[in-house]
């Protein structure tokens, strides 16, 4: 059962993953204080999600997800006991008011769950 579950994880986080793939050495092409909404879209393209708040503040987000199951994972009775699966995200965010750039924010984590759903 979790073989098909870590298999279902990865097939939809490869669906999921966007065209631009965030890295923190992404920032230095924009400033804050200067660079526009236009200017990220035209060099990102579009975003994973928008949001706007009651205070003009609109954040896109950029991210990127990967899974990588263990190769034990699939050996019967083994796996159960050896098996697992890693993740890794990246997130990348940009929050404007008026269309200015005000903040950035990149984030980047990782995690390692053995067959047992116990992590690492």
């Amino acid at each position: 059962m979790r073989k098909i579950f870590l298999s279902l994880v990865l097939l939809l986080t490869a669906c999921a993953s966007p065209r631009y793939k965030p890295d923190q050495s992404t920032m230095n092409q924009f400033k804050q204080g200067a660079s526009t909404y236009q200017d990220v879209i035209s060099r990102l393209g579009n975003p994973v999600s928008t949001t706007s708040d009651s205070e003009g503040l609109k954040t896109i987000i950029y991210y990127d997800s990967s899974v990588k199951v263990d190769p034990l994972t699939a050996v019967p009775i083994v796996g159960l006991f050896a098996g697992g699966a890693s993740s890794e995200i990246k997130m990348l965010s940009f929050t404007f008011k008026n269309d200015i750039l005000q903040k950035m924010n990149y984030t980047e984590s990782a995690s390692h769950v053995n067959s047992m759903g116990q992590q690492k």
